[in-house]
């Protein structure tokens, strides 16, 4: 009867080890969901942001053009390139500048 009692035992341990091996990949497979969903709505709020600054920067090109709409849309490419290059040099400049004065202030 005891065999009987230990064999039942040992199945249940079996089971419970099974049981905990199955919770945990099905949480690791809710967090891996999660995580992936967390991605797909970052990323498309990038490319919504990503997009909307680029309407605004066209916006405001066409707003400032002189010429026909035919015409601002065949030069866009090039002023949008010729935007986005200004834009990063004024950043770049601007964090040098931040810098320097970090240093300048760690040294005063």
């Amino acid at each position: 009867m005891s065999d009987k009692r230990q064999m039942t035992q040992e199945q249940l341990d079996a089971e419970w080890k099974r049981l905990q091996a199955e919770d945990a990949k099905a949480q690791a497979d809710k967090r891996a969901a999660r995580e992936a969903e967390d991605r797909a709505k970052t990323e498309r709020f990038e490319r919504e942001r990503a997009e909307r600054i680029e309407a605004e920067l066209k916006a405001a090109a066409r707003m400032s053009w002189g010429g026909t709409e035919a015409e601002f849309e065949r030069e866009w490419p090039t002023m949008r390139v010729e935007m986005l290059r200004k834009r990063t040099i004024a950043d770049a400049e601007a964090a040098r500048s931040r810098f320097a004065d970090q240093v300048r202030g760690f040294f005063s």
